[in-house]
């Protein structure tokens, strides 16, 4: 039990580090989930104002992320928090980076 309690602490601290470093992004430590809630807005701004996404919405924003960067991630709206979204990180750290990866080129 103690691997994967380690394993999933590991995979939380990279994903918040990771997504942290995406301008645009602010990410909290997970305490206790298996998912990154990160802060997106100025993210959503800054594409709105590059006439990228039409609307500044994190449904717009989820929307965007699935179909350029193919990765999933749920609106923070589904939750009440508009402008935020959720990211999973119960899957592998290779999955993991290359999510990263493949949003940070998305915004970069």
């Amino acid at each position: 039990m103690i691997p994967m309690i380690n394993a999933f602490r590991e995979r939380n601290q990279f994903l918040t580090n990771a997504l942290n470093s995406i301008d645009g992004f602010h990410c909290l430590l997970s305490e206790g989930a298996f998912y990154a809630f990160v802060d997106v807005r100025q993210a959503i701004h800054r594409l709105n104002t590059q006439q990228i996404l039409q609307d500044k919405s994190d449904i717009a924003f989820s929307g965007y992320v699935l179909e350029k960067a193919e990765v999933a991630v749920v609106p923070g709206s589904a939750f009440g928090c508009e402008g935020y979204m959720r990211l999973s990180f119960a899957t592998s750290m290779e999955n993991l980076q290359e999510a990263v990866r493949r949003i940070a080129n998305l915004l970069s």
